[in-house]
């Protein structure tokens, strides 16, 4: 029943193993109906699922032979990749959140880590098919070093940008730059000089913060930016809004593309250099920020396709309704 080479599975090339496994098979659906199990001798659903594998398998088995297979591996038929796929989910939490089961069902998928460790005793075989997804394998091609940036050469009017900006909005970068730093604190290798530069323990002199202000419940849990720091992202900020999205979204090393031009209209901004606290603040949000274009562009598509799928369908629907009048008048 979990057959996992041709030397065992089912097969017409050696006729006696083949029968020999046939009479087996049935030999143990019988053996099954007349198990009495338990003080009351009911029947339980163990011996229905087994009597039922059991039938699916000879069905199977006497279909696929038929067309002209030479073997049946019935390991294919089990949920042993399902149980392992579900051990693996489980083993550093074994009751996962919705969010948590979504998460580890991404990292197994991406690095195909379908294996138990050695250590870990599972009462179940290891499935140990070959992957069909196998993107991970092929040979990886790396885009070009090289950037033009002549198509991305845009005029910026620093003063006119940031006086466009609303307080809301200044408010809401504030908190972004402060997850960012927050993020990096966490994640980078970074020294307390280096971090002191770029966070400040007094926000009265800055309006921008007060969105930050609000939201903090408890003093010091979220990242306050110093003054010099928010007025260096504001001007990548602006920078981000002379670009033509179109563009960014069909063009390739964009973060490439626009870190150069975020260190070149910040070159006079200058911080401790011990641990590149600029480069990595930089990196961070600009990465932040392109996922939150791609979000937007997203929801912004779906809007254009539902308005197209509207008026397509009231274009059919007064169709229809001339279609009918026709008839009314015809009849």
């Amino acid at each position: 029943m979990t057959s996992r080479y041709p030397a065992v599975a089912l097969s017409r090339l050696n006729c006696d193993k083949y029968e020999e496994a046939l009479i087996f098979l049935t030999s143990i659906i019988n053996l099954v109906q007349s198990m009495k199990i338990g003080d009351k001798n009911d029947w339980k659903p163990v011996q229905a699922g087994i009597i039922m594998s059991t039938n699916s398998v000879l069905g199977i088995q006497e279909e696929l032979l038929s067309m002209g297979c030479k073997f049946l591996l019935t390991s294919r038929l089990t949920q042993d990749c399902l149980e392992n796929l579900f051990s693996l989910v489980r083993l550093k939490n074994p009751i996962p959140s919705p969010l948590a089961f979504k998460y580890a069902l991404k990292v197994i998928c991406i690095a195909q880590f379908l294996k138990q460790p050695h250590a870990y005793q599972g009462n179940y075989q290891e499935d140990d098919r070959d992957i069909a997804i196998d993107f991970l394998d092929q040979p990886l091609k790396l885009p070009s070093t090289e950037l033009d940036l002549k198509d991305f050469e845009v005029e910026i009017s620093e003063a006119n940008c940031i006086d466009d900006i609303q307080k809301a909005e200044l408010n809401s970068l504030y908190y972004l730059v402060g997850y960012c730093l927050h993020s990096i604190k966490k994640n980078e290798e970074i020294c307390t000089g280096c971090f002191v530069e770029v966070t400040s323990c007094d926000l009265s002199d800055q309006d921008s913060a007060m969105f930050t202000i609000l939201k903090e419940y408890k003093q010091g849990c979220l990242t306050q930016v110093s003054e010099k720091a928010f007025s260096m992202m504001l001007k990548v900020e602006v920078m981000l809004r002379n670009f033509d999205e179109s563009v960014l979204m069909t063009s390739k090393n964009v973060k490439r593309i626009l870190l150069d031009k975020a260190e070149e209209i910040t070159v006079h901004d200058l911080f401790l250099n011990c641990h590149n606290i600029k480069q990595k603040l930089l990196s961070k949000y600009l990465t932040v920020r392109l996922h939150i274009l791609c979000k937007q562009m997203k929801r912004k598509r779906k809007q254009e396709l539902e308005k197209e799928k509207n008026q397509s369908q009231g274009e059919l629907g007064s169709k229809s309704m001339t279609m009918r009048k026709l008839v009314k008048k015809l009849k």
